[in-house]
């Protein structure tokens, strides 16, 4: 068998395995626990999902909901790190499920 078929198969097996796990958690929220859709930076520098912190701002007042201290500011910045994981992370899982439906296929 050539080794490009070896290197292949090994690949969509990782990805097959890589859509059994768990996301990480590093981007996942800590208000949903559910992965990031808009993730954005509070002042006390933890990320959130946008929707959710303003919500929360709006129900506690301007608090940090990891440790209800209160934060100086409501500025919101875009966490474009995290965003750029959860893409690798879905077009991951994307292509684990594209193997599994070719495999099925076969």
């Amino acid at each position: 068998m050539p080794e490009a078929d070896v290197d292949t198969k090994a690949g969509a097996t990782a990805d097959v395995e890589a859509a059994d796990e768990a996301p990480p958690d590093s981007i996942v929220c800590s208000l949903s626990f559910e992965v990031f859709v808009d993730p954005v930076l509070a002042a006390d520098g933890q990320t959130y999902e946008r929707a959710l912190i303003l919500e929360y701002w709006e129900r506690f007042g301007l608090r940090s909901p990891m440790s209800n201290a209160p934060l100086e500011t409501n500025a919101l910045f875009r966490n474009q790190r995290i965003r750029d994981a959860v893409d690798e992370y879905r077009a991951k899982i994307m292509r684990g499920a594209s193997v599994i439906s070719t495999n099925k296929k076969s």
